[in-house]
C-alpha cells in the first residue's frame, strides 16, 4: 500500500499526517532526477577513472538509498500508518546519506585536485541544482529541508574558505549567499504550504458542515411535510367524502371553497418541497412518450374556468408543422406551463392570455421547442425582471399583498427548465403585458397505436369497481376517510390500526389491494410489508399488491417504499383522482375498459400541478 493511499484511508487525518504524506507525494520526481544524474556525473569526470572502486561504491550506495526511498513511498503505507516516526527517520536517513557522501567526495576532490578543476566545478554545479530541487521535495518538512541544504552545500563553502584564495573566497561567498537564499525561501515555501493545508482543512470542514446542514434541512422538511400532510389529508379527504353526498348548491359552493383553500396550502407545500429537491440535486425526471399538443390543451382547458371568470380570452396556438409526440417529463412541462398561465391570469384584468408554441431550432433526434405565454396584463419593469426568477421574489412587495403567492413558482420553473436542459425568460414592459417563455430540448417519437378498447374507454363515464381492500392506518380520521371513499365505490373494506394486525389479515384473507401506512405503532408499514413478502414466499402465496401511504414526500421516499417490497406509492393528502388511479392500475374495475389506465394519473397530476403554480 502506498503512503498516499494510506493517508487517504486515515479519513480525518491530522494536518501533520497530511504533510508527511505530501512529503512522499513530492519525492518521485527527485528520485528519478537523482538516479539519472549520478551516472552521468561519474561518466563526465576523470575522478571515476582514477578512483574506480570508490566511485562504484558511491554509485551503489546512492541507488540503494534511492531504492529505499522508493520502497518507503510505494510499499511503506502500513509502516506509515502504524509507526510514522520510524518511517520519517528511515526517509530522512535515505535522503541525507548519499548527500553526505557526495559532500565528502567534493571535499576530497577540492583538497586533492583543487576547487577550480573540471571535476570539482561539475560536482559543485550538480550539488547547487540538487539544492534547488530540494526546495520542492522537502518543503513539508522544514527540518529535513534545512538539513539537506546545509549538508549539501556546507562542505563546499567551508573548503573554499579554508583555501584562502580570492577566487575560492568568491566561490565560498556565492555558496554562502545561496545557502542564505534557500534558507529564507525554504521558510517562506514551508509557511505557504501550511497555509494551503490549513485552508484545505477549513474548506473540508465547511463542506462537511454544509452537508450536515443539508441533511438536517432535509430531515426537517421531511418531518414538517409529514406533520402538515397528515392533518391536511384529514381535511381534504373529509371534504371529498362530503362532496360526494347529496348537498344543496350553497353547501357545495362552500365546501368547494374550503377544498380550494386546502389545495392552495398543498400547492405551497409542494413548492417548498420541489425547490428543496432541486437545491439538493434530487429532482428526478420521469421521461415518457406524450402528446405535447394534447398536454398543453389539457392545461388550457383546466385554466379556462378561471379565465372566463375574469372575462379573459385564453387560447392555444400550436403549429401544424411541429410534431405532436415527444419523449420528456410531461408532468414538469405541464407544471411550467400552468405556472406561466396562472401568473398571466392573476396579473391580467382585461384582454387575453395566449399560449404559443413554436420551434426554435432542430437537429436530428431533437427539437428545441419554445412554449410562450403572452398576456395583456400590468407588465414588469426591466429592474424587476432581474430578480423575477429568484426564490421568494416577486415584482414588488405590494404584489404579495394584492395578488398573493410565495414567490417560488417562477423560481421552480427556472430550475425545472434547467434540469431538463432548457431555459426560461420574460419579455415585458410596464403597461404592455408580459410574455413568459421556456425553451426545452425534446426528443420526437412516433405516435403510439391506439387500440379500439382505449378509444371506446374514453367515451365512458364513471367506472364501477369491485374487490376487497385492507386499510392499515393508525390515524382514525384518515382511516375513516379512506374507508368511506372506498365503500362509496362499491368495494369491501377491512381496517387495522397497525402493521402486526395487517400481516395477520393478509395471511388469512385474499385482498385485491392493501393500503399500508408507513408509520404505525407496534410494527410499521416497512416491517409489515417485509413480513408479508417473507410469509408469501414461504407458503407459495400469490403476491398481494401493497400500496404505501405516507405523509412524507421527499426525494427517495418512493424508492424506500419500493425497496421494502411495496408495489406502489401515494403521498398524503390522497386525492380522489389518485385513489381511482390506484384502483384502476391494480385492476379493480368491474368491467374492463371503463376507464383509461392513465386517466387517474393525468387527473391527479393536473390537480396537483395546477395548484402549485404562481
Amino acid at each position: 500500500m502506498t503512503v498516499t493511499s494510506a493517508a487517504c484511508a486515515c479519513g480525518q487525518a491530522s494536518l501533520q499526517t497530511q504533510a508527511d504524506a505530501d512529503l512522499a507525494r513530492r519525492a518521485p520526481a527527485g528520485i528519478l532526477v537523482f538516479a539519472c544524474m549520478v551516472p552521468l556525473l561519474l561518466l563526465s569526470s576523470d575522478f571515476f577513472r582514477i578512483h574506480h572502486g570508490a566511485m562504484l561504491t558511491a554509485l551503489v550506495v546512492t541507488h540503494g538509498c534511492l531504492a529505499i526511498r522508493a520502497w518507503l513511498i510505494w510499499c511503506g503505507g502500513n509502516l506509515f500508518l502504524s509507526r510514522r516516526t520510524v518511517w520519517l527517520h528511515l526517509t530522512s536517513a535515505a535522503v541525507l546519506t548519499p548527500i553526505a557522501m557526495w559532500d565528502v567526495f567534493y571535499c576530497i576532490i577540492a583538497i586533492g585536485r583543487g576547487t577550480e578543476t573540471w571535476d570539482a566545478l561539475l560536482l559543485l554545479l550538480c550539488m547547487i541544482c540538487t539544492c534547488f530541487g530540494g526546495l520542492h521535495s522537502f518543503t513539508p518538512k522544514l527540518s529535513l529541508l534545512w538539513a539537506y541544504q546545509y549538508l549539501l552545500l556546507g562542505g563546499p563553502a567551508l573548503v573554499n574558505v579554508c583555501v584562502r584564495n580570492p577566487h575560492h573566497l568568491m566561490i565560498a561567498a556565492a555558496v554562502g549567499a545561496l545557502l542564505l537564499f534557500v534558507t529564507i525561501q525554504g521558510r517562506v515555501l514551508h509557511a505557504q504550504f501550511w497555509e494551503v493545508l490549513n485552508t484545505q482543512a477549513s474548506l473540508r470542514k465547511a463542506k462537511l458542515e454544509a452537508e450536515s446542514a443539508s441533511e438536517v434541512k432535509s430531515a426537517f422538511l421531511a418531518n414538517m411535510s409529514h406533520e402538515i400532510r397528515t392533518p391536511l389529508h384529514g381535511v381534504l379527504g373529509m371534504i371529498a367524502v362530503v362532496l360526494e353526498a347529496e348537498l344543496s348548491e350553497e353547501q357545495r359552493k362552500q365546501l368547494q371553497l374550503a377544498r380550494h383553500s386546502g389545495l392552495l396550502l398543498q400547492g405551497i407545500l409542494n413548492d417548498v418541497l420541489d425547490i428543496s429537491k432541486i437545491d439538493a440535486g434530487k429532482m428526478v425526471l420521469e421521461a415518457c412518450d406524450f402528446d405535447l399538443q394534447a398536454a398543453l390543451g389539457e392545461v388550457v382547458c383546466l385554466m379556462m374556468p378561471q379565465a372566463r371568470q375574469k372575462g379573459l380570452d385564453l387560447s392555444l396556438s400550436y403549429p401544424n408543422e411541429l410534431p405532436q409526440w415527444f419523449r420528456a417529463d410531461a408532468a414538469r412541462i405541464r407544471q411550467i406551463t400552468l405556472n406561466f398561465i396562472g401568473n398571466a391570469l392573476k396579473f391580467t384584468e382585461n384582454g387575453s392570455v395566449a399560449v404559443m408554441v413554436n420551434t426554435v431550432d432542430a437537429v436530428p433526434g431533437q427539437v428545441n421547442v419554445r412554449i410562450a405565454v403572452r398576456d395583456t396584463g400590468i407588465g414588469i419593469s426591466a429592474e424587476q425582471q432581474t430578480r423575477l426568477f429568484e426564490k421568494f421574489s416577486q415584482a414588488d412587495s405590494s404584489t404579495t399583498r394584492k395578488y398573493g403567492g410565495t414567490g417560488l413558482g417562477l423560481a421552480i420553473c427556472r430550475r425545472l427548465a434547467e434540469v431538463m436542459g432548457g431555459a426560461v425568460g420574460v419579455i415585458s414592459a410596464p403597461g404592455m403585458g408580459s410574455t413568459f417563455w421556456t425553451t426545452l430540448p425534446l426528443t420526437p417519437v412516433a405516435r403510439p397505436k391506439i387500440s379500439a378498447t382505449s378509444e371506446t374507454s374514453e367515451t365512458c363515464s364513471r367506472p364501477r369497481w369491485q374487490g376487497r381492500i385492507l386499510v392499515a392506518e393508525d390515524n382514525p380520521i384518515n382511516q375513516k376517510i379512506l374507508t368511506q371513499l372506498l365503500l362509496r365505490r362499491g368495494l369491501t373494506v377491512d381496517t387495522v390500526p397497525n402493521g402486526r394486525d395487517a400481516v395477520g389479515m393478509v395471511l388469512k384473507t385474499r385482498y385485491s389491494i392493501v393500503f399500508m401506512d408507513c408509520q404505525m405503532p407496534e410494527m410499521d408499514g416497512y416491517e409489515a410489508t417485509g413480513e408479508i413478502r417473507s410469509r408469501e414466499g414461504q407458503r407459495a402465496l400469490p403476491r398481494t399488491p401493497i400500496v404505501a401511504m405516507t405523509a412524507n414526500a421527499m426525494a427517495g421516499d418512493r424508492e424506500l417504499c419500493l425497496r421494502a417490497g411495496m408495489d406502489d406509492y401515494v403521498s398524503k393528502p390522497l386525492t380522489v383522482a389518485e385513489l381511482e388511479r390506484i384502483l384502476s392500475h391494480w385492476g379493480l374495475m368491474a368491467e374492463a375498459g371503463n376507464m383509461p389506465l392513465c386517466a387517474g394519473v393525468e387527473a391527479q397530476r393536473r390537480e396537483r400541478v395546477s395548484d402549485s403554480g404562481g
